[in-house]
C-alpha cells in the first residue's frame, strides 16, 4: 500500500530534480556537504537556477519568485543531492537488480530514441524546411515495358543527352513523354511542395533550381523521370478566397459564352461602382455551394482548385481581386480574402510526422536498419546458407526441421554474426518459425538470408542503445535521470516504505485520533421512475398509488440513462449531490412523491432511506485512516532520514549567493 502512494508522488518530485541533477554547474557554491573521504559536494548556482527554472515552468517564472521560496527549494535540492550520496555509499551501482533495471531501461528506451531523434526528426525537420518553398516542375517520363528491360531507361538516358545537347525540354516533353496528361504542357506537372510526390522524385527536384534539368534519369514506382525545375517561390500554406461564377449558359440553358460575358461586365461594373463582393456574388453566381455565403470558399490549398483558377488565386494577395479566370465551369472573379502564415516547426511536427510515417517512413527505416547493420559488420554465414539449400529437400521452417538431419549436422554453426556476436542456425530457424512469411515455406537459400537480416534488424537497435550515451548528450542525461530516479526510488524504500508499521493496532489509533474528521453527511437513498411522457407519468403514478412496486415499474419504463438495469435505485448518497438527492430529501422515508418536472422530463421518487449525519465507523473510514496514516507515517519516517542524512553529511547552506540567481 505504501509502495502505490510513493508511485503516484514519486514522478513529481523525480520532475523536480531529475534533469537538472544529473550534471554539475559552475558559478559560486550555494551549498556543500561532506561526502566520502571528506570530499566536499558542492551544489552550484548554476547547478541550482537549472533545477528551480524546471520546478517553475520557465526562467521567467523562476525569477518571479522571492528569497524564501528559493531557499526552500535550495534546502530540499540539497537533501535530494544527499540522498544521492548515500545511495551511492551503499554501493547502489554494484546491485545487480538496480543494474539490470537500468540495462532493460537503456534497450528499450533507447531504441525509440534512435528512430526518433536519428531518422525521424532530421527527416521531419527536412521535411519543414522545404515546405516553407514550392517549386514548379516539368518532367519526361517513360514507364518500364513488359519484360523489364534496362530499354526504356536508356531511350530516355538519350533524350537526356540532346537536352544536355541544348534541345528543348518542352518539345521532347512533347515528343516522347508517355505521360499524357502532362507531355501536352512541355512536362508540366505545376506546383509540388514536399511530401506531395513520391520520394525520388522530391529529392532530386529540390536539389535544382529554376531552369536546371536533373543531371541523370530517375527512377521511382511509376518508370523513370527527367525533371526540370521551371520556378520557384515562397510558399503559402493556404488562402481563403470568395469567388463568383458566372457559368456559360443563358436563362434557356443552352450554351452561350457571349451571354456569359455579358453578364459579368454588369457584375464588374456594378462592383466599379462600389457595391459589395458578396452581395453580388448571392446576386450573380452560379455556385449554389457557396452563393448563399457571399462566395466564400473557405481556406483551400494548393492543387485543391482546378489550375486555372488556383494559379489565379494563389497571385493574389488578401484584398485584391482577380481579371477574369476562364476555367471549364464558366468565368470567374476571385476575390482573396485572407491568408494563413507558414506555421512554426512545433505547430506543424505532428502533422508532418503523419506524413512522413504515410510516405517515408517505411523505405527509409529499412534503410537505417541497413546503415546500421553495417556499421556493426552484420555478415550472414552465406556458404553455409547454400550448403543448406542442396540438402534441405523438402524440409520446411516450421514442418520437419526440428526432426531433420539437416538440423542434427548444422544447428550449432553460425548462421550471421554482427558486433562480434553470433547467432546459430537454431536460433535463426527458430526465429523465423515465430514468422507468418516464413509459415511452411521450404528452406532455401534466399530464404535463409531473408531471415537472417529480419532477426539481425530485431537486434541492431538493441545494440546500438549500448552506446548511445555515449555519442548523445542528451540520452547520457536521460541515463542519468533514470539512475539517480531508481536509486532514490529504492532508498524511499528501505529508509520509508519498509518501516512503516501496518498494523491494524496503529490504524485503530489513528481513527480514535481522527475520527472526528471522518463523517457521513445527511444521505438519502429512493428509487425513481424519469419518463419523457407528462401522461405516462400520471399513469404510473396512479399505479404506485395502487399498490404496484416501483423497482418493478422502473425496470420496465424508466428512460433515465443506464438506470434501468438497477430498476430506478439512487443509492445512499450526500442529499446535496445534485437536484435530484435535494428533491427526495425534501420527503419522508417511505413516501412517494407526484410527478415532478426534471431534466426534460417527469419523475416519481419513492424514498426508500434517510440517514443524518454521523461519525464514520472504523470499517466505513479504513479506506480514509488507511491513507491518512501512511501519509503521516511516510512524513515521519521521510524527516528522519534526512535527519539521519544531515547528521552524517552535515550541510552548509549559502543563502546569501541566492541574491545573485536569475540575473545572468
Amino acid at each position: 500500500m505504501f509502495r502505490k502512494t510513493w508511485v503516484l508522488i514519486f514522478p513529481l518530485i523525480s520532475a523536480i530534480f531529475l534533469t537538472a541533477c544529473s550534471g554539475g554547474g559552475t558559478g559560486p557554491s550555494v551549498a556543500e556537504f561532506t561526502g566520502t573521504n571528506n570530499q566536499k559536494v558542492k551544489v552550484s548556482l548554476s547547478e541550482f537556477e537549472r533545477a528551480y527554472t524546471k520546478t517553475s515552468g520557465g526562467i521567467e517564472n523562476a525569477k518571479k519568485d522571492d528569497r524564501e521560496k528559493l531557499k526552500n527549494f535550495l534546502e530540499v535540492y540539497t537533501n535530494f543531492k544527499m540522498k544521492l550520496q548515500d545511495g551511492t555509499e551503499r554501493g547502489f551501482d554494484k546491485d545487480t537488480a538496480l543494474t539490470k533495471e537500468l540495462e532493460d531501461y537503456l534497450r528499450q528506451v533507447g531504441q525509440t530514441y534512435i528512430v526518433e531523434k536519428e531518422l525521424i526528426e532530421p527527416a521531419v525537420k527536412q521535411m519543414w524546411e522545404r515546405r516553407k518553398k514550392e517549386i514548379r516542375v516539368s518532367h519526361i517520363m517513360t514507364r518500364p515495358d513488359s519484360l523489364d528491360t534496362e530499354e526504356p531507361k536508356l531511350r530516355l538516358d538519350s533524350v537526356l543527352q540532346r537536352i544536355k545537347g541544348g534541345e528543348s525540354f518542352e518539345k521532347l516533353a512533347a515528343e516522347y513523354s508517355t505521360d499524357e496528361f502532362s507531355a501536352a504542357k512541355g512536362g508540366d506537372i505545376y506546383y509540388i511542395t514536399s511530401g506531395m510526390i513520391v520520394p525520388e522524385f522530391e529529392d532530386a527536384a529540390y536539389t535544382l533550381k529554376p531552369g536546371e534539368v536533373f543531371p541523370e534519369v530517375v527512377t521511382t514506382r511509376f518508370g523513370y523521370h527527367l525533371i526540370k525545375v521551371t520556378e520557384e517561390r515562397d510558399r503559402i500554406p493556404q488562402i481563403r478566397a470568395s469567388h463568383i461564377l458566372i457559368a456559360y449558359q443563358n436563362p434557356e440553358g443552352n450554351v452561350d459564352t457571349a451571354f456569359a460575358y455579358k453578364k459579368m461586365d454588369t457584375v464588374l461594373a456594378r462592383l466599379k461602382a462600389g457595391e459589395r463582393f458578396e452581395d453580388l456574388a448571392r446576386v450573380y453566381s452560379d455556385d449554389p455551394g457557396s452563393k448563399n455565403s457571399g462566395g466564400d470558399l473557405g481556406f483551400f490549398e494548393r492543387r485543391m482548385m482546378v489550375p486555372e483558377f488556383d494559379e489565379a488565386a494563389f497571385n493574389l494577395k488578401p484584398g485584391q481581386m482577380s481579371d477574369i479566370v476562364k476555367t471549364a465551369y464558366g468565368l470567374h472573379l476571385i476575390l482573396v480574402t485572407e491568408e494563413k502564415p507558414y506555421p512554426s516547426y512545433e505547430e506543424d511536427k505532428e502533422n508532418l510526422k503523419r506524413m512522413y510515417r504515410q510516405i517515408r517512413y517505411n523505405s527509409e527505416y529499412a534503410q537505417f536498419l541497413q546503415a546500421t547493420r553495417d556499421r556493426y559488420n552484420f555478415t550472414s554465414n552465406e556458404q553455409l546458407f547454400a550448403l543448406i539449400e542442396t540438402e534441405a529437400d523438402t524440409v520446411m521452417i516450421n514442418k520437419g526441421y526440428m526432426e531433420s538431419e539437416l538440423r542434427k549436422a548444422y544447428k550449432d554453426s553460425v548462421a550471421f554474426t554482427m558486433e562480434n556476436r553470433s547467432w546459430n542456425l537454431d536460433s535463426l530457424v527458430t526465429d523465423m518459425g515465430r514468422r507468418m512469411e516464413f509459415f511452411n515455406v521450404p528452406i532455401t537459400f534466399t530464404l535463409l538470408n531473408e531471415g537472417a537480416i529480419k532477426l539481425a534488424n530485431d537486434r541492431v537497435l538493441s545494440i546500438d542503445a549500448q552506446y548511445l550515451p555515449q555519442r548523445n548528450e542528451d540520452f547520457a542525461r536521460l541515463m542519468d535521470d533514470y539512475k539517480n530516479g531508481i536509486y532514490i526510488f529504492k532508498l524511499q524504500e528501505l529508509e520509508v516504505w519498509n518501516k512503516i508499521k501496518n498494523d491494524s493496532v496503529y490504524l485503530m489509533q489513528y481513527y480514535d485520533t481522527h475520527k472526528s474528521g471522518y463523517i457521513w453527511p445527511d444521505r438519502v437513498e429512493f428509487g425513481e421512475i424519469f419518463v419523457k411522457s407528462d401522461s405516462l407519468a400520471k399513469v404510473l403514478h396512479k399505479k404506485l398509488l395502487d399498490g404496484a412496486a416501483l423497482d418493478s415499474l422502473a425496470g420496465e419504463f424508466t428512460e433515465r440513462s443506464n438506470m434501468r438495469g438497477k430498476k430506478g435505485l439512487h443509492s445512499l448518497q450526500d442529499v446535496n449531490l445534485n437536484a435530484l438527492y435535494k428533491e427526495a430529501n425534501k420527503h419522508p422515508q417511505g413516501s412517494i412523491t407526484a410527478p415532478f418536472s426534471i431534466d426534460g422530463g417527469y419523475s416519481i421518487i419513492k424514498v426508500y432511506k434517510k440517514e443524518n449525519s454521523r461519525i464514520k465507523t472504523y470499517e466505513e473510514a479504513k479506506p480514509e485512516v488507511l491513507s491518512g496514516y501512511n501519509e503521516q507515517e511516510q512524513k515521519k519516517m521521510e524527516e528522519a532520514y534526512i535527519n539521519t542524512l544531515k547528521s552524517r553529511y552535515k550541510p552548509v547552506y549559502f543563502y546569501d549567493a541566492l541574491e545573485d540567481a536569475f540575473k545572468n
